[in-house]
């Protein structure tokens, strides 16, 4: 490995191979007993598809295209499916942020390979033995306002144009705002998160 980027790149495929693993781990036990039900339940969340003339459909799909950025203009984002994700526990795990300001339903993009683990364990920080390179602002949790933007970590191709978005509501709290790449550790003292 002989340069900065492809360290990078290296190192995003040993963690789509964790998350592979993850997927592996839960969803390939073998035995006639090991049932599609016991697989789903190992995701440790509750799945529901929405009705394509359901409410909540029409304004994701909305949310959807009216999140097409304007530099992304070359491809069109198309709602093919809609599910509700309900991670056991996370009401839990979100209730200290629900009392702070801010809060946002932001989008989320991810290779499909990721979400067994996503699923199962939560969107996740990459691990400090990653390198920081290609974090336009340190290791951290990235969604975006803009559907677009957070399509483009998806993995589709034009051979492949399917992937997989997120909307979460998210407890942004008092931002730290930057115009322009700024590695750190995390948001600075009396800040909750960064917004660019």
């Amino acid at each position: 490995i002989d340069s900065e980027s492809l360290l990078t790149t290296k190192v995003r495929m040993v963690e789509s191979l964790r998350d592979m693993e993850v997927a592996a781990t839960l969803l390939d036990t073998e035995g006639p007993e090991f049932s599609l039900t016991q697989k789903y339940q190992q995701l440790n969340c509750n799945l529901a598809p929405l009705a394509p003339e359901s409410d909540s459909f029409a304004l994701l799909r909305r949310y959807l295209t009216n999140g097409q950025g304007p530099t992304h203009k070359d491809w069109d984002l198309e709602l093919a499916a809609a599910f509700e994700v309900e991670r056991h526990n996370e009401a839990s795990r979100f209730q200290p942020f629900k009392q702070l300001p801010n809060r946002m339903l932001l989008w989320h993009g991810s290779r499909l390979s990721n979400f067994v683990g996503i699923f199962s364990q939560g969107v996740r920080i990459a691990p400090k033995e990653a390198p920081s390179t290609g974090y336009m602002f340190g290791k951290g949790v990235y969604f975006a306002d803009v559907a677009s933007k957070s399509a483009q970590y998806c993995g589709a191709t034009r051979a492949r144009p399917e992937g997989l978005l997120l909307v979460c509501e998210v407890a942004l709290g008092r931002t730290h705002d930057v115009r322009r790449a700024e590695y750190m550790e995390g948001p600075p003292r009396a800040r909750h998160s960064t917004r660019a």
